[in-house]
C-alpha cells in the first residue's frame, strides 16, 4: 500500500522548551547551593573535612539501598531516601575537593 500524500506532525516545542528551561535553571540553583555549602564546609576545617568518614551504619544503608535496587527494585520512599543519601555523598566530595584546594594553596 503507497502513502501518496505526506503526512506532518505538528508539536509544540514551547512547552518542551519551557519545562528544559525551567527544570535547567532548578539544577543550575541546586548545584549552586551545593557549590556554596561544600565551600563553606571546606573552609572551616579542610583538616578535618578531608578525614570525615560517613559513619559505617549510613554507609551499610546505602549498599543495602544500592543491591535492592539492583535486584528487585526500590519502593518510592526507599529511592527517595538514596536520593537524599547520594546528595549527601555528593555535597561531601564537594567540601573534600574544596579542602585539598584550599590546602595545596595554602601550604604554596
Amino acid at each position: 500500500m503507497a502513502i501518496d500524500q505526506e503526512k506532518t506532525i505538528s508539536v509544540d516545542y514551547s512547552s518542551h522548551l519551557d519545562y528544559i528551561c525551567t527544570n535547567t535553571l532548578s539544577m543550575i540553583s541546586v548545584n549552586s547551593a551545593y557549590d556554596s555549602l561544600a565551600d563553606f564546609m571546606a573552609a572551616l576545617d579542610p583538616v578535618k573535612v578531608l578525614a570525615f568518614h560517613a559513619p559505617d551504619n549510613l554507609q551499610d544503608r546505602v549498599e543495602d539501598l544500592l543491591e535492592k535496587k539492583a535486584d528487585e527494585g526500590l519502593l518510592e520512599e526507599e529511592q527517595a531516601e538514596l536520593d537524599h543519601y547520594l546528595i549527601y555523598e555528593h555535597i561531601v566530595r564537594l567540601a573534600k575537593s574544596r579542602a585539598r584546594l584550599l590546602l595545596s594553596k595554602a601550604s604554596a
